[in-house]
């Protein structure tokens, strides 16, 4: 596909799953995101999983009402996967750099989860990306 307005460049991907391209939802806005993905999702099965991004400073006690609530209203509006990953912006972007320094950060990625340094470079930014504008 060719560049989008949006400053998205030809020939890369759209998107990683139902959810929109990282960084079009500028606040994560977390239960916008659970009601849309929950509509195009089937009903059974796992192939429009949610993809949603934490930062460990929120997915806190302090948080799990609201958590919690957001969970809850995926699911009760047809919603069936929710991939949780609660993760360091500044960690994630270190092993980026440097990923055999992190050889025991795990990241749920496109349908699996894999050891980021194992990843692919291409892999890797993929993951690198959902975090930038979340």
């Amino acid at each position: 596909m060719g560049a989008t307005p949006d400053g998205r460049l030809a020939q890369t991907p759209i998107s990683h799953g139902a959810n929109p391209t990282p960084g079009f939802v500028k606040d994560g806005a977390s239960l916008s995101l659970a009601t849309i993905i929950a509509k195009i999702q089937p009903g059974y099965g796992n192939t429009a999983p949610m993809q949603w991004e934490l930062d460990p400073t929120f997915a806190n006690m302090d948080n799990i009402e609201l958590i919690m609530s957001i969970i809850r209203a995926h699911f009760d509006l047809g919603g069936t996967l929710i991939n949780v990953n609660i993760m360091n912006k500044d960690t994630v972007l270190a092993a980026h750099k440097d990923p055999a320094g992190y050889p025991e950060l795990v990241v749920r990625v496109t349908g699996f989860t894999a050891y980021f340094s194992m990843l692919s470079p291409q892999f890797r930014q993929l993951v690198v990306d959902r975090i930038l504008e979340s």
